[in-house]
């Protein structure tokens, strides 16, 4: 009889371990799939409000350029870019704010502090210019409105070519303003420059003949090969040849202890350039006929 009940007594506890080791199995997987549903809603909240956060930057660029195409060399109070002041909320279409914002700052090109900036590329037979009066409204290069001051000094032009085993033919055309007021008017001269790959750059000297100190704007035009790179140096408070606009936007994180998502998109909005038409309309004494 003792046996017997002994064998009952093991039964029972193995059928008791059995139960245990069963209800930890079942609850492990259980604790596992919660872990995994909540860690998919997480990267699925973050993924939206990624998207968001990107719209809302890209919204800020849009602005940004949307006011320096109407104010792009005098603005005088930007919305946006003070941050990190007060930034613009997005709104519903209803007109409640949603949890996302945006702002934008701009910088100039140059900066204050540059002591070069490149200026880009520029294809053989195409032209860049560069601009050599101060911040105005209008981009009239001889428009006579206050502060339309034009660059007095030197700078240099150092380039980078396709071909750096040959050299480069290259024209600047130079255009002054022989009369700071209206009417307007302007002389143009025209010089071609034979870079070597050894000496790389020409310098322009602002107060060199014909017209000392009047000179409004210089256009680079290569001749036989492309230019992979123009900088600009060796000049003192060079005017602003553009602008980078840099924008920002965030959402809120959702949830306690949720971080918020920034995302930041940036774009340059070099100054107007002049079309190549003008090139052809300068030299053709008015003889221009399709």
């Amino acid at each position: 009889m003792g046996g017997i009940s002994t064998m009952k007594n093991y039964n029972s506890g193995q059928a008791a371990l059995i139960i245990i080791l069963i209800t930890a199995v079942v609850v492990t997987i259980t604790a596992s799939t919660i872990s995994r549903t909540v860690t998919d809603v997480r990267i699925s909240s973050e993924g939206v409000e990624g998207s968001q956060a990107l719209y809302a930057a890209e919204a800020g660029l849009e602005q940004g350029l949307e006011q320096l195409s109407f104010q792009f060399m005098d603005y005088t109070d930007p919305l946006c870019d003070d941050y990190p002041g007060t930034p613009c909320t997005i709104t519903h279409a209803d007109g409640t704010p949603s949890n996302a914002y945006y702002w934008y700052e701009f910088t100039n090109i140059p900066t204050s502090s540059a002591t070069s900036f490149s200026r880009g590329s520029i294809d053989a037979g195409n032209t860049k210019t560069i601009w050599l009066n101060q911040y105005i409204a209008a981009e009239d290069p001889f428009d006579g409105a206050a502060g339309n001051s034009l660059y007095s000094g030197s700078f240099r032009l150092t380039f980078k070519w396709s071909d750096m085993t040959q050299n480069l033919l290259v024209e600047t055309i130079r255009i002054y303003d022989l009369d700071s007021g209206a009417p307007v008017l302007i002389s143009v001269d025209r010089e071609l420059h034979t870079v070597t790959p050894g000496t790389p750059l020409i310098t322009i000297d602002t107060s060199s003949a014909p017209y000392s100190n009047r000179l409004g704007l210089v256009r680079i035009h290569p001749i036989n090969f492309d230019i992979t790179d123009l900088t600009i140096s060796n000049y003192t408070a060079f005017p602003v040849q553009g602008r980078i606009i840099d924008s920002r936007g965030v959402v809120r994180g959702s949830g306690e202890g949720s971080q918020s998502v920034v995302k930041r998109i940036s774009a340059i909005k070099w100054r107007y350039e002049i079309p190549a038409y003008f090139d052809y309309v300068l030299y053709s004494a008015g003889r221009v006929t399709k």
